[in-house]
């Protein structure tokens, strides 16, 4: 009920150095950013998170499948144009395509995007 005053506090924590914070402000704004308060801009803040930190990378795949479920003509771009990383990029069209509120025919295309050669 007050996601103007939590959007302050969950940047605070993309921004931390800990590994875990920053997957738990990933999940955040996936679990209240994604519907109606929903902002294009917070799809380029989780594409601009770099880490190699395995659970960093799962929850940004995370949240860019349910942002292909919940906000699909938005999120699509970030994989068509290669703005996350192989093996985020990858993860999200794999858990995309994983699940069951996504059509046939779009998971066929989603399957297209994949990237060869990546971890």
């Amino acid at each position: 009920s007050n996601k103007e005053k939590l959007l302050p506090v969950i940047q605070n924590w993309l921004s931390s150095k800990h590994t875990y914070t920053i997957r738990f402000g990933i999940v955040m704004l996936m679990k209240h950013y994604l519907d109606d308060a929903f902002s294009p801009r917070h799809l380029q803040t989780v594409s601009n998170i770099r880490s190699d930190e395995y659970y960093i990378e799962m929850a940004q795949a995370w949240y860019f499948a349910e942002a292909l479920v919940k906000q699909y003509d938005h999120a699509l771009p970030y994989l068509q144009k290669g703005c996350l990383s192989p093996f985020v990029h990858n993860k999200t069209i794999s858990k995309a395509c994983d699940s069951l509120r996504i059509g046939q025919d779009k998971k066929a295309f989603l399957k297209t995007l994949r990237l060869k050669n990546s971890k």
